[in-house]
């Protein structure tokens, strides 16, 4: 009703948007791909740019897999090449980022990581950059990640978008404080 509402009045976002929030609540990967693809088409790039390899990085961390191939990170790139290059390892509670000794290159990338701009999707930006930190032993990224997250600790990250999600903020918290 509401997408059909949208078109008649000239705006065919709305349609965009509520199929976003339907993938994110299925926990679709080709409902994201969709999204991004319609967002572009819809004449919301500025939205769509980057908005698939994000939702698909929450997907995966949220499912406990590895990362994988992403598509384009567009302005998000930066968080999630540094978490999609960490080194990964099957642990009890799925698949986590580890120390890797042989890392130092991806060391440096890390510590020039920059804080995320503002916006709704901060929070997953800052899960990404925890993580990354994480895995290379990167303490001060670690700690700038948990004290940018703990005042969402009750929230879902990435949630705010409406388009994706990245789980809730306190279990990234409890793994970033281990």
């Amino acid at each position: 009703m509401l997408a059909r509402l949208g078109e008649r009045h000239g705006s065919p976002g709305v349609g965009v948007l509520l199929d976003g929030f339907a993938a994110l609540r299925e926990g679709s990967a080709d409902g994201h791909r969709a999204t991004a693809a319609r967002l572009q088409e819809a004449g919301m790039p500025g939205v769509g740019n980057g908005l698939a390899a994000l939702a698909l990085a929450g997907l995966r961390l949220r499912q406990g897999e590895p990362p994988g191939k992403l598509p384009d990170a567009g302005p998000y790139a930066p968080w999630v090449r540094a978490w999609a290059s960490s080194a990964w390892k099957q642990g009890p509670v799925g698949v986590l980022p580890v120390p890797c000794s042989q890392c130092q290159e991806n060391r440096h990338r890390r510590l020039d990581l920059p804080d995320p701009p503002p916006g709704h999707v901060a929070d997953a930006l800052w899960v990404l950059a925890g993580r990354a930190g994480l895995a290379v032993g990167d303490t001060d990224l670690v700690a700038r990640a948990v004290e940018a997250l703990t005042p969402a600790a009750g929230e879902v990250a990435g949630a705010n978008s409406g388009l994706l999600s990245f789980g809730p903020v306190a279990d990234h918290l409890a793994v970033l404080a281990a």
